[in-house]
């Protein structure tokens, strides 16, 4: 029955377990493809741990996906507003657009973007300081993740995100444990130094340092310090964060 529903072409791109094919309709085609085309500025402007020059333009690009009418597409638009959001610190808006995600994902049968999405939910939820919110998000993001084939960086994403929250609810042989796991993902793959391996080495010495280890905090303080200075260059502003921890220390 479901398969009389459907048109020639859309039976012929249907795969079992695949996202649903890019629609077949010219004018909504066009659409979804402006989509994929805006999406790499959105996101370059990520990378920059800044989203207020593209919360305009990600709003358009949620408007251009809704119009296509194509559920991946808009559950990616959604996804990345969302990422815009939470970089601009309106989280009740991030959480709105996440959640959002996810049901486009479920809908359009993707599971990457569904996985991806859950964990904007926990990131969400650990920067509002939702904490008991984050650990029941996180378990639904676990299965999500695995569910989608269990891509190496959502499960170092995911390792990372239940080590901060474990650290913020004081569990620290918890967040140590799960922290060091992010770390190795994180190496495995991207090598020793990179932004993700950085930001891992500074919940280490946060971690280290509330349980008394000073020592330990200073080491994986000045490991952070010693990446961003060499990735980043010496006058990021991140380098402030990673000397405020060592002066802490």
């Amino acid at each position: 029955d479901a398969l009389a529903g459907m048109s020639p072409a859309e039976c012929e791109k249907v795969e079992p377990g695949a996202a649903d094919p890019l629609p077949t309709d010219r004018d909504h085609l066009a659409l979804a493809r402006k989509v994929a085309r805006a999406l790499p500025a959105v996101r370059a402007a990520l990378a920059l741990d800044d989203g207020s020059p593209v919360l305009l333009s990600s709003r358009q690009v949620v408007e251009d996906a809704t119009q296509s009418g194509h559920a991946p597409t808009i559950a990616e638009a959604l996804l990345v507003r969302g990422e815009v959001l939470r970089a601009a610190e309106k989280f009740d808006a991030a959480a709105t657009s996440a959640r959002d995600a996810v049901a486009a994902a479920e809908r359009g049968h993707d599971d990457q973007l569904a996985a991806q999405a859950w964990l904007l939910r926990v990131g969400i939820a650990v920067d509002r300081r939702d904490l008991p919110g984050a650990d029941d998000l996180a378990a639904l993001a676990d299965a999500n993740v695995d569910r989608a084939g269990a891509p190496p960086r959502l499960v170092a994403r995911l390792l990372r995100l239940r080590g901060t929250v474990a650290y913020y609810r004081g569990r620290l042989a918890d967040a140590r444990a799960l922290l060091t796991k992010a770390r190795e993902h994180y190496t495995a793959l991207s090598g020793e130094k990179s932004v993700d391996v950085a930001g891992i080495e500074t919940m280490l010495g946060a971690t280290a340092r509330a349980s008394g280890d000073l020592d330990g905090a200073e080491a994986h303080h000045r490991t952070a310090l010693a990446i961003d200075r060499e990735l980043r260059g010496p006058d990021h502003v991140d380098l402030s964060r990673d000397l405020h921890n060592l002066a802490g220390v």
